[in-house]
């Protein structure tokens, strides 16, 4: 197990390592299969701008039938021809937000066909319009590749569109500058689409961003808050012990009453002291579970029994010199294996773990392996950021990622006297 190491940088810092965190996709909900999908309703909007679309578009085809004056030419062809055309390149509209590439293709598909079959493309306002929609629309409601296809299929219609359209092909510079004019509306609405749709995406993207800093910043004080309440047990005990020895040594005249008395009274005024400012602290947030008081490695034995009555299988192989231990260290230690097994029984049920603890002289080494996938969903309590937290408070070294022989591994390195400079070192 020593020996094993995962493909990821290692830290000593939470703020030098950029944790690449994901929502866990767990559905909370039951679902149902619909035996026929339902179609989404298009906005108000959308479904406002494909009425004046069909209505101009039909008033153009009864208009020009009739004799009458119009902002637009004849559409040609069969009854039915003139009939659907209208539908054909209005009705899309009121999916330009919810199917914009769709939405692209039944009007390009409409317009196309209707020129193929009559060799005569009409002209207007109203088609102007609704190339206009449609464009912007694509770029601005599509990702890049579907925004690109969408610009590619206007184009390649509206080459077939300018091809057959009568009044281009008469050789006129007017009806060339128009059609080029027309053209060039077509591509400078999908480039407005493109850049407001990019400036959404943007904002979306920096408001998931603060609210995902947001998310580890409170992850990070909420360990703070924990180690603060941990820590200040296992000062208190100390000078507890500290102040009764001393009350003890004087009253039965061992060693120098004053000396004696001077250890006693700064004791007594340090847990004054520690308790006004770090006592508060020792209250759990609400719902949270309490913890034994003070585990360390001796512990871990009553900690794998409790994680394996969960289902998962754990190995604990405790080596070299672990006695005498620094109670904050050993604290750490605990914590390090109990997040590590809580991360293993979270994101790879199924899985066995490994865990193993090494002690000399200068150090102590915490490994915990287990032969899951390999991924880690960093869910509300982002354990991995609180664990870099604690390493960072004795100036260790951790290491997380997937291991090179498969699965995730968790190596952390810590000083053994817990007493390392603050900031540790970074292989």
């Amino acid at each position: 197990m020593a020996g094993l190491r995962p493909y990821g940088g290692s830290t000593t810092a939470v703020r030098r390592t950029a944790y690449r965190l994901q929502v866990d996709a767990g559905a909370l909900g039951r679902t149902y299969p619909r035996l026929v999908p339902r179609v989404p309703r298009p906005p108000l909007l959308d479904a406002g701008l494909a009425a004046v679309a069909v209505v101009s578009t039909a008033y153009v085809v009864v208009a020009v039938s009739a004799g009458e004056n119009s902002f637009g030419t004849a559409v040609t062809g069969p009854w039915w021809v003139r009939a659907l055309f209208p539908l054909g390149v209005g009705l899309p509209i009121a999916w330009r937000r919810v199917a914009p590439l769709s939405a692209v293709a039944v009007v390009v598909a409409t317009l196309t066909l209707q020129a193929v079959a009559t060799q005569n493309s009409p002209e207007g306002l109203e088609l102007i319009f609704i190339f206009c929609v449609v464009s912007y629309s694509v770029a601005a409601w599509s990702s890049r590749s579907r925004a690109l296809t969408g610009l590619l299929l206007m184009v390649a219609g509206y080459a077939v569109y300018a091809a057959l359209n009568q009044d281009i092909r008469s050789g006129r510079s007017s009806d060339e500058w128009a059609g080029a004019f027309f053209a060039s509306m077509i591509v400078g609405m999908w480039l407005i689409g493109a850049y407001v749709g990019y400036r959404r995406e943007e904002k979306r993207t920096r408001a998931a961003t603060e609210a995902e800093l947001r998310r580890a910043q409170d992850a990070v004080d909420e360990e703070r808050s924990r180690l603060a309440r941990e820590l200040h047990d296992v000062i208190a005990h100390n000078l507890s012990v500290v102040v009764v020895q001393a009350a003890g040594a004087r009253a039965a005249g061992l060693g120098d009453d004053e000396t004696l008395g001077r250890i006693e009274r700064t004791g007594r005024e340090s847990l004054v002291e520690m308790r006004r400012l770090l006592g508060v602290l020792r209250q759990p947030p609400a719902g949270e579970v309490t913890l034994s008081p003070q585990p360390g490695v001796g512990d871990l034995a009553s900690l794998v029994e409790r994680v394996a009555g969960s289902g998962l299988h754990v190995d604990l192989a405790l080596t070299g010199d672990l006695d005498g231990l620094p109670a904050t260290v050993g604290l750490c230690v605990y914590r390090i294996v109990q997040e590590s097994l809580t991360n293993v029984l979270k994101h790879a049920p199924g899985a066995s773990a490994w865990v193993c603890v090494e002690g000399s002289s200068e150090q102590v080494v915490v490994e915990v392996h287990d032969d899951g996938p390999g991924a880690r969903g960093a869910g509300g309590g982002h354990g991995l950021i609180g664990m870099g937290e604690r390493v960072e408070v004795f100036g260790g070294e951790l290491v997380v990622g997937r291991s090179a022989t498969g699965g995730f591994v968790v190596r952390a390195v810590l000083p053994r006297g817990g007493a390392a400079p603050v900031g540790g070192a970074t292989r």
